[in-house]
């Protein structure tokens, strides 16, 4: 595995660094985005793992880390998932985490969450937002 001929060829070469062939003597494929292969002659790509991602197909470099605010759940992802509302990650994040009890973010792509102002509060975690306090409390 890993080599290929082209018609009427002498020799099977080895397939280039970002490509692959499962079967010697078949054409080599460029690897898939959400991969990589960095050597020649080789069988298969390699996944991406959680927290980076690869866009482009060919790719001989490893993945990129996804950026904060962002995250790659599972292996072979070729763009990272936004963080919603509610929700921040840091950089290479698999998940996002839910803001505590008493923080907020009401944007996407967040990367940390943010204190109730004085006089709101946020009763439960992953909240996008503060409830005002009532007349009398603070």
């Amino acid at each position: 595995a890993g080599t290929s001929s082209g018609g009427g060829a002498s020799a099977c070469a080895n397939c280039t660094a970002g490509t692959f062939t499962e079967t010697d003597g078949q054409v080599c494929e460029e690897c898939g985005a959400g991969t990589f292969q960095p050597a020649e002659g080789q069988s298969f790509c390699h996944l991406c793992t959680v927290g980076y991602y690869m866009a482009q197909t060919g790719s001989t470099v490893n993945c990129t880390e996804c950026d904060a605010g962002r995250h790659a759940p599972v292996q072979g992802m070729a763009a990272c998932d936004k963080c919603l509302q509610g929700t921040y990650s840091w950089d290479g994040a698999s998940y996002c985490a839910a803001c505590d009890m008493g923080y907020f973010t009401p944007a996407n792509l967040s990367i940390m969450c943010m204190r109730c102002p004085q006089g709101s509060y946020a009763n439960f975690t992953g909240a996008s937002a503060c409830l005002p306090c009532g007349a009398g409390f603070d």
